[in-house]
């Protein structure tokens, strides 16, 4: 019998209302939103935490103008490390083709002080954050990188083994984009 109030009138009521304390699945706030290039929007994201060290948050979101997109987002911890991945995409109606995001962030510690960490960000065209970024994106960014790192630490010094792939955003080709292919360094 929840309800909200302004000057004493009651505006909203709701029959039913449950405030988590703690961890919980449910749903979350929706968003609305429009837009010229987007449409009419809105999103209805469901948070899921199955067990105390992984969740997922999974959100069909709705465009008039482009379609329906999926959005999942994995996270999980654990003493070795942490993993964070961010799928989205869409068969987009205004281009008609299929389009999409990956992103992933993942931190390990692995036998003998290897250490091995991944940075990605990956788009499938060179429109999508024109037509669908949001407000935690920079809209400035020229390259996306992805990187992929296995680093160690012995007695006598360090080491790495990198590999770097960037994504110009403003080139229809990456063929003359600079791309660093696995180099090992040690110190």
């Amino acid at each position: 019998n929840a309800r909200f109030e302004v000057a004493g009138v009651p505006v909203l009521y709701i029959p039913y209302w449950q405030h988590s304390l703690r961890r919980r699945s449910g749903l979350l706030m929706p968003s609305f939103a429009t837009s010229a290039r987007r449409g009419t929007e809105w999103a209805l994201p469901y948070y899921w935490a199955p067990s105390a060290n992984w969740d997922a948050t999974l959100t069909p979101r709705w465009m008039n103008n482009r379609g329906f997109m999926g959005e999942v987002e994995l996270r999980h911890i654990s003493p070795k490390g942490s993993e964070t991945i961010h799928v989205e995409g869409l068969n987009d109606k205004v281009v008609s083709q299929q389009r999409s995001r990956v992103r992933a962030r993942i931190d390990h510690q692995l036998p003998m002080d290897v250490r091995f960490d991944l940075s990605a960000d990956h788009l499938s065209d060179l429109d999508y954050l024109a037509d669908f970024a949001r407000a935690s994106d920079q809209a400035t960014t020229t390259y996306l990188q992805s990187q992929a790192s296995l680093s160690g630490v012995e007695q006598y010094g360090d080491w790495m083994i990198l590999g770097r792939y960037q994504q110009d955003l403003t080139a229809t080709s990456n063929a003359e984009t600079l791309q660093i292919a696995p180099r090992f360094e040690s110190h």
